[in-house]
């Protein structure tokens, strides 16, 4: 589960429209300010909370090639509506596309809840790690949220999707109290924390944190940018050519 960064086949491609979508992006911030436009601009982020722990940048759960093209960090809090949007409408797909063996993507999720609320879920989401079903608990953890939001101890409803998916639930039961968990997602949220995230859905690009807009937070723009960065891997050059 390394989740060091990358900086994805060497392209240019990426860092010059990054650049522009930047520079077009704060000037239509400013105009937007103005005129009251908002066709662009995602919803507010939440505000982060700093937890004072030592930050681990392997603390994130991955899949996908080590050598993608491209490396997606995703700073998530399960109760964030915009990120269950975000997951079910971009991040789902693309994992199920492009982070396959061979493929150009390797998407790294890292948990930075938000709200002590949030806890439970996430532990849950490492706990299905620990079976080889992190992914199938990720999204079924967003897309179940009215069975366990708002219930002052939802590891019920999560020892019901993990049966779901064909978890060993005594297993599961016993995770879901290891301190380890916490350990783990305060480190995950500080690696955050460190990098400037200050609210989710929040990612990076090889590395870069990339503007808020749906150029960048969409299906479609991603997908560009990963078919991009493939594409100039697989031009250029190889060693001793």
């Amino acid at each position: 589960m390394a989740t060091q960064q990358k900086q994805g086949g060497g392209s240019k491609w990426f860092y010059v429209t990054l650049g522009v979508v930047i520079l077009i992006g704060i000037g239509w911030l400013l105009t937007a300010g103005r005129s009251g436009g908002e066709a662009e601009e995602l919803p507010p982020l939440a505000v982060a909370q700093t937890t004072g722990i030592v930050a681990d940048a392997n603390a994130g759960t991955s899949i996908g090639p080590e050598d993608a093209v491209v490396t997606i960090y995703d700073f998530s809090d399960y109760l964030c509506p915009h990120c269950r949007e975000f997951n079910s409408m971009v991040g789902k797909l693309l994992r199920r596309n492009y982070a396959v063996p061979g493929g150009p993507l390797r998407w790294v999720s890292f948990e930075f809840p938000l709200r002590d609320e949030s806890f439970p879920a996430t532990v849950a989401s490492l706990c299905a790690e620990e079976q080889g079903k992190d992914w199938e608990m990720h999204d079924m953890i967003f897309a179940q949220i009215e069975s366990w939001a708002n219930q002052g101890n939802p590891n019920g409803a999560f020892v019901d999707l993990a049966k779901d998916i064909g978890m060993d639930t005594r297993e599961f039961k016993s995770c879901l109290d290891k301190r380890e968990n916490t350990r783990r997602i305060l480190a995950s949220k500080q690696y955050g924390v460190d990098l400037g995230v200050t609210g989710t859905p929040t990612i990076f690009i090889n590395g870069q944190a990339v503007p808020r807009t749906n150029q960048f937070y969409s299906y479609q723009g991603l997908e560009q940018v990963i078919q991009q960065e493939a594409a100039a891997a697989a031009a250029a050059p190889t060693a001793g050519e």
